[in-house]
C-alpha cells in the first residue's frame, strides 16, 4: 500500500510543470555525463579532457537545479497541504457551531419520540442532552401523543416533531456535503453522507404520519397503533427483517426503529470524530 502511494506521489509529480522540467533537466545530465564519460574521437587527449570537463560541469549543474526545483517544490506543495488542513478545519468546526444546534433539537425530539410518557413524565425532555440510544421498540407506542416541547406547535404529534427536526438536520448535512470536501477528515465526511442514506432509505414518514389524528376525536388508528407497538407478544421488528410482515401496516414502523438506531449511532461517531479537529 505504501509503494503504490509513493509511485502515485512520483506520477503525480512528473505529471506537473515542475516535474516535467525536472525530469527533463535530470535526463540532461544524464546524457551529458554518459558523452562526457564516452571516446570524444578525433580529439586530442587535452581537448577531450577539457571537453568531458565541460560537459560534466554542465551535468552537475542541471542535476542540482533538478534537485534544488524539486526541494522547493516539495516544501511549497507541504505549506500548501498544511494551509488547506487548517482550512478545512476553520470551516468544519465553524459550520458546526450551526450543526451542534440543530443536532440538540433533534436530540430533545428524539429522545420524547424514543421514551415512553410513563418514564419521562414531570421531567422536562429539553433538559436531555444525550441521545437515547438504548431505547427498545416498544418504548415508540406514544409517538402520536402530543409533544410536550414549548417550542413545538400545541397538540403537535411527538412523530411530527421529530420528523420535522430530522429532515433539518438531513438538509444541512447536504449543505456540509456540497460545502466541505472532508479531505483531511474523511471520517467526518463519512458520518454526513451515511445519515443523509439512511434518512433517505428509510423514509418511512408519509405512511407513518398517515395515522396521524386529524382532530382530538380522531384517534381510533392512532391509538390502534399504538397498542400494536406496546405490544411485547410480537417482535415487529423481527417480523420485518425477516419479511414476515408482508403488506403489514407495522412494516414503516419497523424501518422507523432501524432509522432511529442508525441515525443515533452516526451523529455520536460525528460528534467524536469533531472533538478531534485541530486547527493548529
Amino acid at each position: 500500500m505504501k509503494i503504490k502511494k509513493t509511485v502515485e506521489k512520483i506520477g503525480r509529480w512528473i505529471r506537473r510543470p515542475v516535474g516535467n522540467a525536472s525530469l527533463c533537466l535530470i535526463i540532461a545530465s544524464i546524457i551529458l555525463t554518459i558523452i562526457g564519460v564516452s571516446d570524444l574521437g578525433n580529439l586530442t587527449e587535452r581537448a577531450a579532457a577539457n571537453v568531458n570537463s565541460i560537459l560534466f560541469g554542465i551535468a552537475t549543474n542541471l542535476f542540482g537545479i533538478a534537485i534544488t526545483i524539486s526541494f522547493v517544490q516539495f516544501f511549497l506543495d507541504q505549506q500548501q497541504e498544511k494551509d488547506d488542513r487548517i482550512e478545512e478545519a476553520r470551516r468544519i468546526l465553524r459550520q458546526d457551531r450551526i450543526m451542534q444546534e440543530l443536532i440538540e433539537i433533534y436530540t430533545v425530539h428524539y429522545n420524547q419520540l424514543t421514551t415512553p410518557l410513563n418514564d419521562i413524565k414531570g421531567l422536562p425532555v429539553s433538559d436531555t442532552k444525550k441521545l437515547n440510544l438504548e431505547f427498545v421498540f416498544t418504548d415508540l407506542r406514544d409517538m402520536y401523543h402530543p409533544s410536550r416541547l414549548l417550542r413545538d406547535r400545541i397538540y403537535n404529534p411527538a412523530i411530527v416533531s421529530f420528523y420535522e427536526s430530522e429532515l433539518t438536520l438531513r438538509e444541512y448535512c447536504v449543505a456540509l456535503l456540497r460545502d466541505i470536501d472532508y479531505k483531511y477528515h474523511p471520517e467526518i465526511g463519512e458520518a454526513l453522507l451515511n445519515f443523509v442514506k439512511i434518512s433517505t432509505s428509510f423514509d418511512v414518514r408519509n405512511a407513518i404520519l398517515s395515522f396521524v389524528p386529524k382532530s382530538m376525536d380522531d384517534q381510533e388508528m392512532s391509538s390502534y397503533i399504538s397498542k400494536l407497538i406496546g405490544d411485547n407478544s410480537t417482535n415487529w421488528v423481527e417480523l420485518a427483517h425477516s419479511g414476515e410482515l408482508g403488506s403489514n401496516i407495522m412494516i414503516p414502523f419497523g424501518s422507523l426503529y432501524d432509522m432511529l438506531k442508525a441515525e443515533g449511532q452516526l451523529i455520536v461517531t460525528y460528534c467524536e470524530a469533531v472533538k478531534k479537529v485541530s486547527i493548529s
